[in-house]
């Protein structure tokens, strides 16, 4: 593939792995393919490694980086095209992959596959690949998630997601269990066991047939086995698992062989249990040896151990390769799981059932029949019969609830507080606490005359008396009113800091008092108490506001130094300076001298103060600046708010690193992973484009893309290409918007309407020359020529035609098209014409006959044939055929006047 093919060589053919040769039902319907990119050439067919070659993968374009001016540095493929075209029309399945050199930059890896998903020629459900074999960073998890953003966008898109590289490469870079995780068998790998020319994929290689294996990899579904497929500069491809028919025909993703179990086994010894079903996967657990455990489920096509591809999950958590257990006794956990379901449903039956709407004792068989049903059902051991047991119980004791009565006494409470609530003045009363006790009496009232539970009636007084209890008297809140309007009034210099920081604080808790729905009178002569004492706590300011702010000011700087950072002596005296000023600002009697004498020392200690060097690695600091750089340009309409507030906390966190003298290495090397898992994870907001807005854009780019410089006036080409790139920019970004593409079509369109040609003129007798040249041109036919030079006369005569056709064309365009088409002409090759001498003899004398015959003049027969044979005689390509005809014609005339 593009930019050099992964070779593995004898380092792999060393490489031994545990496992078992693949079916030779799974070998025998491997389909075998190629890939071409424009390394292959520019042609549409590329040709194939074997005849029954039955797919092919054509590279689009692809990415390497970005660009300096901050846009991704993409190319394009202009053998895409005819090459899909070309495999099609042999009844190949063509593909898609892109080349995708973006390292963990999650954004610059959405820009690209968003571009080249529009470039799409193949079916909705073929695949389209990226080819991450180059350029990755060293941090897996951003490279995997960078991976998997764009496999997702392919999906989306209605494609089918495969990664391309080399199992050394994948191993380094890529965590591929999270990628088979979330899209299924979609990796093709490219190992190559030969050298030399390759014409049948090498399955001995995978089955393990000559003693050597292929290293095993999660997800494969596609083998590159070899770069010279057919003995030809060409990529060889099997596929495993007929994921080469999505798109035409069908449109699956084999995956992993999962079957829920429930049942326990033993180990065999110490091992290890892995996060998947591999090698491949994370540690993170083990077991000891002859240890009891319980299995939840079965993989059966995971990575082969010891000639077994059974893995087991332990416990619904790991996994542990079958070849480390044994006594396995488990059966599928289906029909346990199914009356498991049934027994939740039984039990969420029973939660509308309340105690104060029951008997005592026939609710409290529903609650231990409940409770019994929900410990079989947590019980990972139970038993079918167990289970259904539990559901009868359940459903029987439902069945055997009685309801308890309303009492007389009862009832009356009710009625006794609904008179009572409806004797208060809604004058008298706020109108917030009026609202609730308005509430109260309704729901007092509904339940009054509706309903049938104790509680019901229980809760309905406890409603009315709380609401009864909490209102208020309209003068309390006007008293408080006027307090808050008294207290937003003062002059903040005349109180002390603490104390204008208290009046703010109880005018604060006296609003919320005042606008509470729940305040209660209490509440409002609380708060007008604490506040009207806040409003009374004046004190006279000795010291000048500016003496005291300097001072509060070196404090605030002062304790902003820590020890580590300087020398133990500056260090010291700056605590004791702090310390003194501290006093000093605390002390009820200092003077505005002591202020002033105590800012003076702190200054100065601060000013002598001995920092310690701090040395941080250049690439490190480098790294942060380019985070910073890259999390500036993320801007809040086209992201999710979590996840760009998330972006903003961490970016404003690296850059207080990077502003902080003192940071540590450490600090910047974990300000900078943070930004970078914040840009990772930032969520697109969906942008959606009508079809048709998107392609009104193609097509006026298309249009605008033909016009060249020289036939038009400076200024309108210039308006012309600003339009232009300014609708490839909205084109190109992934962000825009439906309007901006709507106006940068209009725009573009405008810009076409308004060009202006500049004149061009062509003398007459050039453009007659021409004329009378493609003329003569066009009066020669094939059959008379070598195919050879009638084909030069053909593109010299169309050419000719498009130069006349072309108003831009200028005079020396007009010459050099005359020139090249007489030239041709003169420069024809006629092909060889043999007449018999005696059947050229024999028309000759016909015509001779004719000519002397003495009614020439009278016969109008007699004149056509002779007229005809002429002809025939005096043009170099007539045949023996027009010879003998012409012979016999004049010949027949002559016979006719006699």
């Amino acid at each position: 593939m593009k930019k050099g093919t992964i070779l593995v060589g004898i380092a792999v053919l060393l490489t031994t792995t545990v496992g078992t040769p693949l079916s030779a039902v799974h070998v025998k319907a491997a389909r075998t393919g190629v890939d071409w990119s424009l390394n292959n050439g520019r042609g549409a067919y590329l040709g194939y490694g074997s005849s029954s070659d039955a797919f092919m993968v054509s590279q689009v374009g692809g990415v390497v980086g970005w660009n300096s001016n901050g846009t991704p540095r993409m190319y394009e493929q202009s053998s895409y095209r005819p090459q899909v075209s070309s495999a099609l029309a042999q009844g190949k399945a063509a593909h898609t992959y892109i080349w995708f050199e973006v390292g963990g930059d999650t954004r610059l890896g959405d820009l690209a596959v968003q571009h080249f998903l529009s470039e799409v020629t193949t079916p909705k459900g073929s695949i389209v690949a990226l080819d991450y074999e180059s350029g990755a960073s060293s941090n897996v998890i951003a490279n995997t998630a960078t991976i998997i953003s764009a496999m997702t966008m392919i999906k989306n898109a209605g494609y089918t997601p495969m990664l391309y590289s080399g199992v050394t490469y994948f191993k380094n870079y890529v965590d591929v269990n999270a990628v088979v995780q979330k899209f299924g068998f979609t990796i093709w790998d490219a190992d190559y066991p030969l050298n030399g020319a390759v014409y049948n994929p090498p399955m001995w290689y995978m089955t393990a047939q000559s003693g050597f294996r292929m290293p095993y990899i999660p997800g494969l579904a596609i083998w590159q086995f070899t770069s010279t497929y057919g003995g030809k500069s060409l990529d060889g491809n099997v596929d495993l698992t007929g994921i080469t028919n999505n798109g035409y025909g069908q449109n699956s993703i084999a995956n992993y062989n999962n079957t829920a179990l429930m049942g326990t086994a033993m180990t065999t010894g110490a091992v290890n249990v892995r996060q998947y079903s591999n090698t491949y996967a994370n540690v993170i657990g083990g077991l000891s040896a002859n240890q009891s455990v319980n299995i939840t489920a079965q993989i059966s096509n995971g990575e082969p151990v010891y000639g077994n591809a059974n893995w087991y999950q332990i416990d619904n958590g790991g996994w542990v390769s079958g070849s480390f257990l044994t006594n396995i006794n488990a059966v599928p956990a289906a029909g346990v799981a199914s009356a498991r379901d049934q027994l939740q449903q039984t039990i969420i039956t029973g939660l509308p059932y309340t105690a104060d709407k029951y008997t005592a004792a026939s609710y409290a068989i529903l609650q231990q029949a409940m409770n019994d049903g929900r410990s079989i059902r947590d019980n990972a051991a139970s038993t079918l019969a167990q289970i259904q047991a539990a559901i009868a119980s359940i459903q029987a004791a439902i069945i055997q609830l009685k309801a308890s009565p309303i009492t007389p006494d009862i009832w009356q409470g009710l009625q006794d507080d609904i008179i009572n609530a409806l004797a208060f003045n809604s004058a008298d009363y706020t109108q917030q606490s009026m609202a609730a006790l308005i509430t109260a009496i309704a729901n007092g009232r509904n339940v009054r005359d509706n309903s049938q539970s104790p509680l019901d009636f229980q809760n309905a007084m406890q409603q009315l008396e709380q609401a009864m209890n909490n209102t208020v008297p309209q003068s309390a809140w006007n008293n408080l009113q006027a307090s808050i309007i008294k207290a937003l009034s003062a002059d903040q210099d005349d109180y002390t800091s603490a104390a204008f920081a208290n009046l703010q604080t109880q005018i604060a808790n006296s609003r919320a008092v005042r606008d509470g729905v729940k305040s209660t009178t209490n509440d409002f002569q609380n708060a007008q108490t604490k506040l009207d004492a806040a409003i009374a706590a004046t004190t006279v300011i000795v010291i000048p506001k500016a003496v005291s702010d300097a001072l509060q000011a070196a404090i605030n700087a002062g304790s902003q130094y820590t020890a580590p950072y300087y020398s133990a002596a500056s260090f010291a005296n700056l605590q004791t300076a702090l310390t003194a000023a501290k006093h000093v600002i605390s002390s009820k009697t200092a003077s505005a001298t002591d202020y002033q004498n105590a800012t003076q020392q702190l200054q100065a200690a601060m000013a002598n103060i001995e920092r310690l060097p701090i040395t941080i690695d250049p690439s490190v600091k480098s790294a942060l600046t380019n985070a910073i750089n890259a999390g500036s340009q993320y801007t809040a309409p086209y992201y999710s708010a979590t996840s760009f507030a998330n972006l903003q906390t961490a970016l404003q966190n690296a850059r207080n690193v990077q502003g902080f003298w003192a940071s540590s290495q450490a600090q910047y090397q974990n300000a900078t992973q943070q930004l970078q898992a914040a840009m990772n994870n930032i969520e697109r907001l969906p942008i959606t484009i009508d079809p048709s807005v998107k392609s009104a854009l193609t097509s006026a780019i298309n249009a605008g893309s033909q016009y060249t410089a020289p036939y038009y006036s400076a200024t309108s080409f210039a308006n012309l290409q600003t339009a232009l790139q300014n609708a490839r920019n909205v084109q190109g970004f992934w962000a825009s918007s439906q309007a901006q593409y709507q106006n940068a079509t209009q725009q573009l369109q405008a810009a076409m309407n308004n060009i202006e040609r500049l004149p061009i003129t062509i003398d007459p007798s050039v453009r007659s020359a021409l004329t009378s040249a493609i003329n003569a041109g066009s009066q020669y036919t094939a059959p008379y020529y070598s195919a050879t030079s009638f084909a030069n006369l053909q593109t010299a005569l169309q050419n000719a035609r498009n130069v006349q056709n072309f108003w831009a064309s200028s005079q020396a365009q007009y010459q050099n098209a005359t020139q090249q088409l007489q030239a041709a002409m003169s420069n024809i090759v006629r092909l060889p014409i043999t007449i018999t001498p005696s059947i050229r003899a024999g028309l000759a004398a016909a015509i001779k006959t004719a000519q002397q015959a003495p009614n020439l003049r009278n016969s109008v027969s007699l004149q056509q044939a002779l007229q005809n044979a002429q002809n025939i005689q005096n043009f170099w390509a007539s045949s023996q055929q027009q010879y003998q005809q012409a012979t016999q014609q004049l010949l027949n005339a002559l016979k006719g006047m006699f």
